[in-house]
């Protein structure tokens, strides 16, 4: 059981997400209302109007959906997930014992305990999707389309039990709603927990697969449910054999974990060999804390800054609001959403006005034409953004026609035109439900994206009260008949002839505003479709003493070309004779760093480099209490044979292994001054070489993560060397090596999210400045704020070829000569020929700080 146990077990990340589907499985008995309004309605003697102002309070539980967001930054999963489950056991619960026809409560309590079992819902989806899409950083689209796909099956699955169990008792189905939800939560209070994600391209991949067995498996429950509702009653041993046939398949994906546990086990003391090396970082929760300024550096100093976001960067919520686009989101997203749950929230009252004794069967369908709409929405939709660059909004256009001939199907009462109503209606819901979810995030960022999400959900409880509290209401009645205990009721196609008709309107409203969005939105989705094409560059470079030679060609017809000047570069290595200086014992064999730098970060030699091929360099932080750091590091004396068969085999240069480069040194010292900016964030840095930045980070900053990368496999082994041998420096902060080619992003392996970008002389080349500038972009995106910090010299026109790049990308930046006074003071000093390095000159030497954002 030991691979099952272990906090990185494939077998327990997959359990995991089992219970997962099980909680969202049992989250959606917010639309299951219609099951047992009308045994409320005769119990508390209520009028149609009292009735749907008792489902908007439900509803309004959704609104209070904003504390479940602020607690997933403070709380466990499985605390989040038990204050779900016990709000839900207190609010059905109640609402059970009074369908039981105990004397009922009054109408303002019914209205608490109603809205206790709304938001009951929240905190279960809030636990569930928060931990999944961390869990599975690199498929978030598959997770998404799973967990919302069982909560379109929630209905049917309670719906479908109940009937077959219960034969439809109301207060039954009530203590179903109590009780199930909250055997499951202790399910998944256990195993459902943050672990890592996948770290390779071969990890990713079996995600993949196996993600496509939960949507198998998850398609044959929606059609065994349907294949229930359509085949008409069922007698008492054929219900409960398709009851005993659902608990089963809701169990299949527990085959998933066990595969692969059986699997571990067999191979688990091979894989335990290479886990220090091969796990990946567990994504850490975004704090709320801002960095602060860096050096006085102002946010208005940005070359190219707005002081209005333009759609698709990072709004805050005063400035979304003031934006066109968000209320011609919002506007359509009431359309759509507020007549469903009018539609959902009134279906008793439907069915029995056109004479259905019985609307289980349309709430199923219902139910799970939703999760069709869902499932098919977030498939084809980024289907079609990576192959036509069509915008999102189109496709909940599409939902909002299906809503709208579902309505008309509904108002013209023909024989089974309430199941079509049903069928329409149902799908064009999940289609808005889905893709409304992205589409929020793509045009106004991630920066506030939880509280935004919130905003719009808000439009299920306006929606439920406009259309279902107000016009169903109000319309009803009006056509309704007063009874003896003072409701009312009514029979007829009349009934709610007009409701329909209006709601079909509202959706062919909110058709227009999505087909305006998709418009408005266009350049956005063709930034995201450009994003996704992959570019490639071929270099090929040589270090020669304190010069950097450098040749490059990009494209593949330039290959022989390229090799015939790494044979050159490699008989001029091999030529080289060593001068005396070069022979010398000790530290000045080691990095042109201890002799040449800035030396503002003391360093001594431990180990002596006489006949090693590497030497270990200490570095004492100049702060107090700060721990040393022990970096080994290449002796320079000449080439090996084995870097230019690696820069040939990868397309990649050697610099990282030449020296511990002043400009990283510099990047280091104020990473050690600035710690603060860095607390609880997470950081990579690229081009790191030997890594000293990113080791000082790890050591002093409380930094949340951090990633060491660079292109050259035997530069990472360094990396991962001296992670490994500073580890107990790191305290909580996780440090990881990682192998990135920056003009890869669309097969790059970074699964993580990163808030900090930092580098330093990593534009000398000219021909990587599209690949790096595009790598940047690519990190940005990902999530928002973030911001890339450079420590670059200027080396002619090098850094300013660099920014034109920066611009293309339509990324703003800022550069800062003086950031810090200590650096700017040793820089004077060069200046003015201090002897310490002779060949010390601004242009090629001093590096500038470059800040660069989205």
């Amino acid at each position: 059981m030991f691979p099952l146990l272990s906090p990185t077990s494939p077998a327990k990340k997959w359990l995991g997400f089992v219970t997962a589907i099980w909680v969202q499985a049992v989250s959606g008995n917010n639309y299951t209302f219609s099951n047992y309004s009308l045994a409320l309605k005769t119990l508390m003697a209520l009028t149609q109007l009292q009735l749907n102002n008792l489902s908007v309070a439900k509803d309004i539980g959704k609104a209070f959906g904003l504390l479940s967001g602020m607690a997933s930054d403070r709380l466990s999963t499985s605390t989040i997930l038990m204050i779900g489950s016990v709000e839900g056991l207190i609010g059905y619960g109640v609402q059970g014992l009074v369908s039981e026809r105990i004397n009922p409560l009054p109408y303002w309590q019914m209205c608490i305990f109603l809205c206790m079992g709304g938001n009951s819902t929240t905190w279960m989806n809030t636990a569930v999707l928060v931990t999944c899409i961390r869990n599975f950083t690199k498929n978030r689209g598959p997770v998404s389309g799973i967990c919302k796909g069982y909560v379109g099956l929630s209905t049917a699955i309670f719906t479908d039990l109940c009937t077959s169990l219960f034969s439809s008792s109301p207060s039954k189905f009530l203590l179903m709603l109590a009780i199930v939800p909250a055997i499951v939560c202790v399910a998944a209070c256990i195993f459902l927990q943050e672990t890592p994600p996948a770290s390779s391209p071969s990890e990713e991949k079996q995600e993949a697969e196996v993600f496509l067995i939960f949507n198998i498996l998850a398609i044959v429950v929606a059609v065994y449910l349907l294949a229930f509702d359509i085949t008409g009653p069922h007698g008492h041993v054929l219900s409960l054999a398709f009851a005993v046939g659902l608990i089963v398949q809701l169990a299949m994906p527990l085959g998933v974990p066990l595969y692969t546990f059986l699997c571990t086990s067999r191979t688990y003391s091979f894989d335990i060999e290479h886990k220090a090396l091969e796990d990946p970082l567990v994504v850490q929760k975004a704090l709320l804390e801002k960095s602060k300024e860096l050096a006085g550096v102002k946010v208005a100093d940005f070359e190219g800054f707005k002081q209005r976001p333009s759609i698709g960067e990072d709004h805050n919520i005063v400035q979304m609001i003031q934006t066109f686009d968000f209320w011609i989101l919002f506007v359509s997203f009431l359309c759509g959403t507020g007549t469903a749950m009018c539609v959902m929230n009134n279906m008793a009252q439907m069915g029995l006005a056109l004479g259905y004794s019985s609307v289980s069967i349309f709430i199923s369908l219902l139910s799970i034409w939703g999760f069709f709409g869902r499932i098919i929405s977030g498939l084809i939709s980024e289907y079609c953004i990576g192959k036509h660059a069509m915008p999102r909004p189109l496709w909940n256009a599409v939902g909002e026609i299906l809503m709208a001939l579902g309505y008309l199907a509904m108002a013209l009462a023909m024989p089974g035109s309430l199941y079509i109503g049903s069928i329409f209606v149902g799908m064009g819901y999940g289609f808005l439900l889905t893709i409304t979810v992205p589409v929020a995030s793509e045009l106004f960022g991630l920066k506030h994206y939880g509280l935004l999400y919130n905003i719009l959900i808000l439009n299920l409880p306006l929606g439920s009260f406009l259309f279902s509290g107000l016009l169903a209401g109000y319309l009803y009645d009006a056509e309704a008949t007063k009874t003896g205990e003072g409701g009312s009721t009514c029979v007829g196609s009349h009934c709610y002839r007009l409701v329909h008709l209006i709601m079909a309107l509202a959706s062919v409203l909110g058709l227009v505003l999505n087909v305006l969005l998709a418009i408005r939105t266009k350049k956005v989705y063709t930034k995201i479709y450009e994003s996704k094409t992959p570019k490639k560059i071929i270099m090929v470079t040589l270090i020669q003493d304190d010069a950097v030679s450098t040749f490059m060609e990009t494209g593949a017809a330039t290959t022989a070309k390229a090799s015939s000047l790494r044979w050159k570069i490699l008989r001029q290595a091999l030529l080289r004779k060593p001068t005396d200086e070069q022979s010398a014992i000790g530290v000045k064999r080691i990095t042109r760093k201890t002799t040449q730098g800035f030396n503002l970060i003391p360093t001594n030699l431990v180990q002596d480099p006489t006949n090693l091929t590497d030497a270990t360099v200490c570095y004492t932080l100049p702060i107090d209490s700060a721990p040393k750091l022990y970096i080994n590091q290449r002796v320079v004396d000449r080439a090996e044979l084995s870097d230019f068969e690696i820069c040939n085999q990868y397309n990649i240069d050697n610099t990282g292994l030449v020296c511990q480069w002043p400009s990283e040194e510099a990047l280091a010292y104020f990473c050690l001054k600035n710690a603060d900016m860095f607390r609880s964030k997470r950081v990579i840095e690229l081009g790191a070489g030997y890594g000293l930045a990113g080791l000082v980070i790890a050591a002093v900053t409380d930094a949340s993560e951090v990633v060491i990368s660079d292109g050259n496999p035997q530069v990472v082994d360094y990396i991962q060397h001296n992670i490994d041998a500073n580890s107990k420096a790191f305290g909580g902060t996780r440090v990881k090596a990682m192998m990135l080619h920056w003009d890869q992003t669309g097969n790059s392996n970074i699964s993580s999210t990163f808030d900090l970008i930092v580098a330093s002389d990593c534009t000398f080349f000219k021909d990587f400045h599209n690949g790096l500038a595009q790598i940047v972009k690519f990190l940005l995106e990902k999530v928002r704020p973030s911001e890339a910090i450079f420590f670059s010299p200027k080396r002619g026109d090098s850094l300013d070829k660099f920014l034109e790049k920066i611009k293309e990308s339509n990324l703003c930046f800022s550069i800062t000569e003086n950031y810090d006074a200590e650096i700017w003071k040793r820089h004077n000093q060069l200046m003015n020929g201090d002897g310490s390095w002779p060949s010390y000159e601004k242009d090629h030497c001093y590096p500038l700080l470059v800040r660069i954002a989205l």
